[in-house]
């Protein structure tokens, strides 16, 4: 308001669905939650000139809440000299304790509710292959009840939870594939730095989540609440060699359109243009 005053153009951006702000999905269905937090994205993102979004899937979320300014779509962007594939995979796999034979399928995820990772024990509970395994890298407020969980179904020799890593870029040259399970996403950074280093991908087809349509002929896709399915799509690429190399080349190909340097540059014109208002 004070910028509105003084005739200064307001730039918001968006990087969030009300499901982000709520401890349990389950919250979603008292209704009222969700709507006073959508209205509070709508007031605050009238108020600017022009609100920032990073997907097609982010626009059509701001319409649907009654945004009825500007609103521009910017990828985030992933740095792709720094996101590569690396020859870090060997000593990695030796790292965790994986074989050289072994199949492994990689997620990074902040462990709370909306990032479905728990679908992702349930599917390995049902390949009975043993040399396909998991990892997934990341923390949060469930990583406790996840431990308990594989260890529960004795899967610890096959699901490693990796917690916080340094180096995340060197991550991506060990699996074979990266698989993304999250039922909310704007974009999906992780997704695209997969895909930068050349990992056919398997996402989750949430209707909640842009990361959908990153899949092309890159990988596939699995409904988020059927452990089965995604027990299949697992199996399938674990024995399909030839069928995942194609998949890594576009996936290397589709990352290009996401380069941070295209999004700064688009980022620099938005401000400059609205800076000559």
């Amino acid at each position: 308001r004070a910028a509105k005053k003084f005739n200064i153009p307001v730039i918001t951006s968006n990087h969030i669905q009300p499901e982000n702000l709520l401890p349990s999905n389950k919250l979603m269905n008292i209704g009222i939650l969700k709507k006073i937090i959508i209205n509070n994205l709508k007031k605050f993102h009238n108020l600017s000139d022009v609100s920032i979004t990073p997907s097609i899937f982010g626009k059509n979320k701001l319409l649907s809440y009654g945004v009825s300014n500007k609103i521009t779509i910017l990828s985030n962007g992933i740095d792709r000299k720094k996101f590569i594939h690396s020859k870090k995979g060997d000593s990695l796999r030796k790292k965790y304790g994986f074989h050289k034979d072994d199949f492994i399928f990689m997620s990074v995820s902040r462990l709370t509710p909306e990032k479905n990772f728990f679908i992702l024990v349930e599917a390995l509970k049902l390949i009975s292959e043993q040399r396909i395994k998991l990892m997934l890298l990341g923390t949060g407020p469930l990583e406790r009840k996840l431990r308990s969980v594989i260890l529960r179904n004795r899967l610890e020799d096959r699901f490693v939870l990796a917690g916080y890593v340094d180096d995340l870029p060197g991550q991506y040259s060990m699996p074979d594939v990266y698989v993304h399970p999250s039922k909310i996403e704007l974009e999906g950074m992780v997704v695209m730095e997969a895909m930068s280093c050349g990992l056919p991908i398997l996402v989750s087809n949430s209707e909640e989540s842009a990361s959908r349509f990153f899949v092309a002929n890159n990988g596939m896709l699995f409904d988020p609440d059927n452990p089965i399915e995604l027990a299949s799509r697992m199996i399938e690429m674990a024995g399909s060699h030839k069928k995942l190399k194609g998949f890594s080349k576009e996936s290397i190909k589709s990352a290009k359109e996401h380069d941070i340097n295209k999004s700064v540059s688009k980022l620099e014109k938005i401000y400059f243009d609205y800076s000559k208002k």
